[in-house]
């Protein structure tokens, strides 16, 4: 596991992991995903991974939407100036 401030990384075991966070330290798995955060709990940051997922997948349904009415209405100019 990691302990990463800044621009400090430190390769950490499970015991110094409570002095690192109480320190302003990040901790990382060995994975790279958030284990615990100064201030921030798994959970909270497990809760804004949700929803950034939900609103990247209505990013992308609506800019699919948002085409399939550009090409109707190109479809519509085209057909009028025949």
């Amino acid at each position: 596991m990691y302990a990463v401030k800044g621009n400090r990384e430190y390769k950490i075991d499970e015991v110094e992991k409570d002095t690192y966070i109480s320190n302003g330290y990040s901790i990382y798995s060995d994975e790279l995903e958030l284990v615990e955060a100064p201030g921030d709990s798994v959970s909270e940051v497990e809760k804004l991974k949700a929803e950034n997922k939900k609103l990247k997948a209505e990013n992308t349904k609506l800019k699919n939407k948002l085409k399939g009415t550009q090409g109707q209405s190109e479809d519509n100019q085209e057909s009028e100036g025949q």
